[in-house]
């Protein structure tokens, strides 16, 4: 398993070390390394010392990767647990549009187009690495962002009682 509680230094995921697999399962490899990837994208900062801490995601054990799953019921099972982790991936996701409603200055900024292309840019490019389709991410981000920017709008809303909604 990942340990969570290990500090990562400001930038370490950046500076392309060597990556060893932390379940020692070299089929497997490629999954740990979108794990780690997804932890180190959603790291929560710790103030003390620029170190940051992986955010702990709870799932059920793993029991196959998907070249040893044999039955629909071991292909579910894994599908499942997936869809549980990306739940909360997303919620803490959708946090931190309450941290840019928090931020922003105005509403106006709550939509912002070259973001948005940079963002599809940069998940389209990590596509590759990690052996997704860009034809499954690409619709699905496009999507994640926009019910993000219609909940950020509300939360903005929500944190000024409406008062700046014309801006």
């Amino acid at each position: 398993t990942l340990d969570s509680a290990q500090p990562i230094k400001q930038g370490a995921a950046r500076k392309g070390g060597p990556f060893s697999c932390p379940c020692g399962l070299e089929a497997l490899r490629r999954s740990c390394f979108v794990a780690v990837a997804i932890g180190v994208i959603y790291a929560q900062t710790s103030r003390q010392q620029g170190i940051f801490r992986m955010t702990t995601y709870t799932s059920d054990q793993r029991r196959h990767s998907s070249e040893t799953a044999e039955t629909m019921s071991d292909v579910r099972y894994e599908i499942d647990r997936i869809d549980r982790l990306l739940v909360e991936i997303l919620a803490e996701r959708q946090s931190f549009m309450d941290a840019a409603a928090r931020i922003k200055p105005d509403r106006s900024k709550v939509h912002d187009s070259a973001r948005i292309e940079d963002v599809v840019t940069k998940v389209k490019a990590a596509c590759e690495g990690a052996g997704l389709s860009p034809a499954i991410a690409e619709p699905v981000w496009r999507t994640l962002i926009d019910r993000c920017i219609a909940y950020e709008f509300g939360s903005y809303d929500a944190r000024r009682g409406g008062d700046d909604v014309n801006s």
